[in-house]
């Protein structure tokens, strides 16, 4: 069994911490464990970023496509249906999925813009979801130090 990325930098971060931080003193020693908590944190988001990526999009997806059956100004409408059509990923790199993401983001920016200055129900119902997207990406990402 090929262990993943994450048990990699967590077995260095342990390594650093057992067998060489002892042996430094001063800024050094600080400086071990800096990088112990940043091959943590490395480890944890590059483990789960894939899956939280794909997350947002499918939820992006879903809001675009309640949106575009509202009666939004201009041809958001529109734009929002290209985004829909446009969300499935070409590649399940954390880079093309980030970079599909960010597209996304970029409209959903535009629709929460939009959603701002409509005071229908359905605006706020729209609004409280892209605000529960963005909120859910954020909670996904929380790094845990626990016992470093």
């Amino acid at each position: 069994m090929r262990p993943g990325l994450e048990r990699i930098l967590v077995r260095a971060a342990e390594t650093l911490n057992a067998e060489v931080a002892p042996h430094l003193e001063g800024p050094a020693a600080g400086h071990a464990s800096m990088i112990r908590w940043l091959m943590t944190a490395s480890g944890q988001a590059a483990e789960r970023e894939p899956d939280v990526l794909m997350a947002e999009i499918a939820a992006m997806r879903r809001l675009f496509e309640d949106a575009a059956d509202t009666t939004l100004p201009g041809d958001l409408c529109e734009q929002l249906r290209a985004a829909v059509e446009g969300s499935q990923p070409m590649s399940y790199s954390v880079s093309a999925l980030t970079e599909l993401c960010n597209g996304m983001k970029a409209a959903l920016i535009v629709l929460q813009i939009e959603l701002e200055d409509i005071s229908a129900p359905w605006a706020r119902r729209l609004e409280a979801q892209a605000w529960d997207i963005l909120r859910m990406g954020v909670d996904r990402r929380k790094v845990s130090l626990r016992g470093l």
